[in-house]
């Protein structure tokens, strides 16, 4: 383990690199998922209603608008590894770090997020990245993560963050959020809640002044 930054830490490599690519694959192959800009639930909510909002709870452009608040403002429901990997080295990985509302990410080529900050801490698995990926953190920070690696990172600091694929082939990132790391515990108390709501809320109503 080795800390990068104050935002990011390097844990380690992932052990079963080529198994976990498969696994993935497999992914891709049965859920259709193509490689651009695109994110699919590897973990659901045990009472998920399918009939009402489908069968994925967060899949391709993130929540279905109509979702009840208690599934907007309650990421730790989605705690439950979905159907396809159980009993997988994906599934291990998830039980071992403890994650949750874990999904897989595709960044295409020549683009980026939005400037934004997360609710929960994160755990990323690197599945396919080059040196022209990174994260940019609110202090200007720039920091590669390997392919083939694990990596912590902090990204709830207000100040935001984003992830840029300047390269010409597709990041895919499979990440969760956490709870706890080392001595500090992160926990999603109202206020907190009320906090994130304004803060995003600014970030809306610049994108429509």
């Amino acid at each position: 383990m080795k800390w990068i930054n104050t935002n990011l830490c390097y844990l380690g490599d992932i052990d079963n690199f080529k198994l976990l690519k498969d696994e993935f694959d497999k992914i891709l192959s049965v859920e259709n998922i193509e490689y651009k800009n695109d994110q699919l639930a590897l973990q659901k909510s045990k009472d998920w209603d399918e009939e009402k909002f489908g069968r994925e709870e967060w899949c391709s452009v993130g929540k279905p608008s109509d979702l009840p608040d208690k599934y907007k403002s309650n990421e730790e429901l989605f705690n439950e590894t979905i159907d396809i990997l159980k009993g997988t080295y994906i599934e291990q990985l998830i039980i071992k770090y403890n994650i949750f509302k874990t999904r897989c990410a595709i960044l295409s080529p020549k683009s980026c997020y939005t400037w934004h900050f997360d609710n929960w801490p994160r755990i990323h698995f690197v599945i396919d990245s080059n040196p022209k990926c990174f994260f940019l953190f609110g202090d200007h920070k720039k920091e590669n993560l390997e392919q083939g690696k694990i990596y912590f990172t902090d990204t709830t600091d207000p100040n935001g963050h984003t992830a840029i694929n300047a390269s010409w082939y597709p990041r895919i990132h499979i990440f969760g959020n956490i709870k706890s790391f080392q001595d500090k515990t992160w926990e999603m108390t109202e206020e907190r809640k009320l906090f994130n709501e304004k803060e995003k809320a600014k970030d809306m109503r610049l994108l429509y002044t």
